[in-house]
């Protein structure tokens, strides 16, 4: 690809606390569905299109600790995820993580469940790739999330990445790093899944807008993904949604590079109607400063975000 990484933020025990790799975020509905065999599926192909030598670290929320991995373990794992899934049900607030790192991963697959006779929110699945994976690994496995089951909402391409057990001090490096490459995706999946079934989350290479989202929130989707389209912008109805693909791949939106993201801005326009306001705060500098909306709005309002960001301490 010909973005430049950004490499890792590191401890001094050179613990990734932070990192820019591709990634897609979605937020599922109909959870018997992904209970049920769905969110299995997904990591059965996730495996299988990845490999699973890199998959080093496993943590649940039954576990006290994350676990090393081989390939006994991920087999054990495989086969306990499936048989919870036809044995036990849903379980409200269980989740998994596979990655190739404790902190922030740069590969890995993670899962929320929610019961939604306990809670309105939506479900969580991430899926993370290396940064240099072709982005034809990362639509393909969108389409393998679709296609799995309902979803309200799916964000893809370049993602910031975080460790969850030290957020605050990722995200001092994240807000940098923000500041110049405003074409990487953030959420925070499990303050914004309070607000899914209702909003959209976002904008980046890859975005979905399912059809309960559409149907809750009020959005035409055949309006929003009519052409014509200024910049290269691709639409493709999936799952009674509607699939936009912002460019031939994914971008930073490297601004010192003069890489403005002109696609992601045009598929936010058509979007923006229906982004949360205000959205969930994030972390670090985005929460101190109270940049967190100008954030989420950069690609409308640009000189709103490149003002604020570039004055903050």
């Amino acid at each position: 690809m010909d973005e430049l990484p950004l490499g890792f933020y590191m401890t001094p025990e050179r613990s990734v606390l932070a990192r820019a790799p591709l990634g897609l975020t979605a937020y599922l509905d109909g959870q018997d569905g992904w209970a049920h065999g769905g969110a299995q599926r997904v990591l059965r192909k996730f495996i299988s299109r990845v490999g699973a030598s890199t998959l080093k670290f496993l943590s649940t929320s039954v576990m006290q600790h994350w676990q090393s991995v081989d390939d006994s373990v991920l087999a054990d794992t495989l086969e306990s995820f499936e048989q919870r899934g036809i044995l036990h049900g849903m379980r409200h607030l269980f989740w998994m993580r596979l990655a190739n790192d404790p902190g922030a991963p740069g590969l890995g697959f993670t899962y929320h469940e929610v019961d939604p006779r306990r809670s309105r929110r939506a479900g969580i699945l991430e899926l993370t790739l290396y940064e240099v994976h072709e982005p034809e690994l990362l639509r393909a496995l969108a389409m393998d999330v679709l296609e799995a089951g309902p979803v309200y909402s799916l964000v893809g391409g370049f993602a910031f990445r975080y460790d969850q057990h030290d957020k605050v001090v990722a995200f001092e490096q994240i807000y940098r790093w923000a500041a110049r490459h405003v074409g990487i995706d953030l959420q925070v999946p499990e303050d914004m899944s309070w607000r899914a079934p209702q909003v959209v989350p976002g904008v980046s290479w890859l975005t979905y807008v399912g059809p309960s989202l559409a149907s809750h929130a009020g959005i035409d989707l055949g309006a929003v993904a009519a052409p014509p389209f200024t910049h290269d912008v691709r639409t493709d109805a999936v799952a009674g949604g509607v699939l936009f693909q912002a460019g031939e791949r994914p971008l930073q939106g490297d601004l010192n590079r003069f890489r403005w993201p002109f696609a992601y801005a045009e598929v936010a326009r058509r979007l923006g109607p229906w982004f949360p306001s205000p959205p969930p705060d994030l972390w670090g500098p985005f929460y101190r400063e109270q940049h967190t909306e100008l954030w989420f709005r950069r690609l409308l309002e640009p000189d709103g975000w490149a003002e604020a960001s570039t004055r903050a301490p």
